[in-house]
């Protein structure tokens, strides 16, 4: 009876497989993990400038028929502070006004500093960076 393969010179291909495989492996679960944490950023932003739009709304208006800005951004910051994700990269910013145009559409601006993601970075592996983040500031806008 003939043996068709001789197990001694097999020994360490898994191992060495294994340790050329597992690197990439890697690199590609960090890869999901980064953006989907940055994505999750994303729609937080997203998220709170459009209820932060929707609750200005309901405010107290003035003589003129539209709420007061202070009062405006009082609550772009309460909500900011209350139901943010990531509170520390989320800022307004709309200068203090709602209504630019001094018509009766009201725009919520809120931005987020990419340059103090809590993501380490892993530059140039094969010619790719990860999480590639290359904007330093998104911008969320919402009128009504």
């Amino acid at each position: 009876m003939k043996r068709f393969a001789d197990n001694r010179k097999q020994r360490g291909a898994v191992a060495i497989e294994f340790a050329l495989i597992f690197p990439l492996f890697l690199i590609i679960l960090y890869g999901i993990i980064s953006y989907s944490i940055y994505f999750v950023a994303l729609n937080d932003l997203n998220r709170l400038s459009g209820e932060a739009a929707r609750s200005a709304i309901a405010l107290e208006r003035q003589d003129s028929g539209l709420p007061e800005g202070a009062a405006i951004g009082n609550l772009v910051e309460d909500l900011v502070s209350e139901r943010a994700v990531f509170k520390g990269l989320i800022a307004r910013c709309d200068e203090g006004e709602f209504f630019p145009d001094k018509e009766r559409e009201l725009v919520v601006c809120l931005q987020m500093n990419q340059e103090a993601f809590p993501l380490p970075v892993i530059e140039d592996f094969f010619g790719v960076t990860i999480p590639d983040l290359s904007s330093s500031i998104i911008r969320s806008r919402v009128s009504l």
